[in-house]
């Protein structure tokens, strides 16, 4: 931001609970509570909730999977504890490997011989989620 507004310093935010539940479900997993991990969950929570779609896109071994998996177990934790926060709800994840599949099993395909629709994996976890209409992020 400081790009478009030189001088502008943005207020640092209090994530005092969600860090806690953070450091409480990272030394549950068996993992270091370390502040750079600590902090790139809070970077990933910041973006969800700011925008309608998040992929995580990194080598191998970075974290991506460890990040996504301890905030959604933080949030569920704040939730369960009675946390009355409107972004701390109970989550439930798909995980899809877009690799395996191929286009049409994927999102979906017309079969012009049989005239049949078959749904792709993508197209149905989305119907799935659309379907819980449950405060629980998706």
């Amino acid at each position: 931001i400081s790009d478009l507004f030189p001088g502008v310093k943005l207020p640092e935010q209090d994530y005092g609970q969600l860090a806690e539940a953070v450091r409480a479900v990272t030394v549950e997993a068996g993992l270091q509570a370390v502040p750079a991990l600590e902090h790139k969950i809070i970077q990933l929570y910041e973006t969800m909730n700011v925008r309608h779609g998040v992929m995580l896109v990194g080598p191998t071994g970075s974290g991506k999977t460890t990040c996504y998996r301890l905030l959604a177990e933080a949030l569920t934790l704040l939730r369960s504890q009675g946390v009355d926060h409107p972004s701390y709800q109970r989550v439930h994840t798909y995980v899809l490997n877009p690799k395996c599949a191929t286009i049409g099993e994927l999102y979906g395909e017309f079969t012009e011989l049989t005239g049949e629709w078959t749904e792709g994996i993508a197209s149905s976890l989305v119907r799935t989620a659309a379907q819980d209409t449950s405060p629980s992020r998706k």
